[in-house]
């Protein structure tokens, strides 16, 4: 009786030690030696840091992040130039006529987002870009989703959105 309790309390931790894709890990943004923000994002995400910030993808690939700092090392139309090149090499077909602007604010930082409409290779999509403004610097948020899709993650979305915080 006491070897089956024992091996029961083994295969639970087990267990919970595979559900560590559901926890988030913290980012620093753009990187560790100088982050002007921080952010979580869900380890089943599968979150990568890049240059000057970090990108990420669902598990069933229905939705793109990307988050980097802006202007660290050229301009923040440089690195909005970078976004629209990746989405092309993706071949991401963009209505231009469906472009929107907004502002607004996340998690208390002023924000000015870009959402325009499209179609990839699962069908219509969405591209917002959303610069957020921390101090005197601005992070880009990249999005880019299959709008058939966008339900089941939102909750994450807003939970990355609320874990932002500027750097110390």
């Amino acid at each position: 009786m006491k070897t089956k309790t024992l091996l029961t309390l083994v295969i639970t931790a087990l267990a919970l030690l595979d559900t560590g894709s559901l926890f988030a890990k913290e980012f620093k943004l753009p990187n560790a030696d100088f982050a002007i923000a921080t952010v979580d994002i869900p380890n089943s995400w599968k979150p990568e840091v890049i240059d000057n910030g970090v990108e990420a993808q669902t598990e069933d690939t229905s939705f793109y992040l990307a988050i980097v700092a802006a202007g660290t090392g050229k301009s923040a139309a440089a690195d909005i130039a970078e976004t629209e090149e990746m989405l092309k090499e993706h071949k991401v077909k963009i209505d231009e006529s469906s472009q929107k602007t907004g502002k607004g604010q996340v998690n208390g930082f002023e924000t000015q987002s870009f959402t325009i409409k499209g179609k990839d290779e699962d069908g219509p999509c969405t591209i917002t870009i959303l610069l957020v403004s921390i101090k005197d610097k601005v992070l880009i948020f990249t999005y880019w989703f299959t709008d058939s899709e966008l339900s089941k993650h939102e909750k994450e979305v807003d939970a990355i959105q609320a874990s932002l915080k500027a750097g110390s």
